[in-house]
């Protein structure tokens, strides 16, 4: 009767041991599948900030390309500005040279 019992804890101690190898593995691929998930969001908030960042240097190149045309019209507009300066002070030459009569009106 010794030998059965002991075959029978034998067995009961491995069923254990089986069921406590079981959950360990099950845990083990909760974990995993937790893992899974939290890479699947590090990927999804990557892709977002990768979007983002392409925005906004879309955004910069807009921008520096205005500020370029505004340059340029500024440049323009200080080019003729000086252009019309000339102008003005070849025109006030030439009107001095003429003399107007003044009449009298008595």
């Amino acid at each position: 009767a010794t030998l059965i019992e002991k075959s029978i804890r034998s067995v009961e101690n491995g069923t254990a041991i089986a069921n406590e190898t079981a959950e360990s593995l099950n845990k083990a691929v909760d974990g995993s599948k937790e893992f899974t998930q939290l890479i699947d969001q590090i990927s999804t908030a990557s892709n977002q900030q990768s979007s983002s960042v392409a925005q906004i240097t879309a955004g910069i190149s807009q921008i520096s390309g205005v500020i370029h045309s505004n340059s340029e019209t500024a440049e323009r507009s200080a080019s003729a500005s000086e252009e019309l300066s000339l102008q003005s002070q070849k025109m006030e030459e030439l009107v001095q040279h003429f003399r107007l009569k003044t009449t009298n009106t008595k």
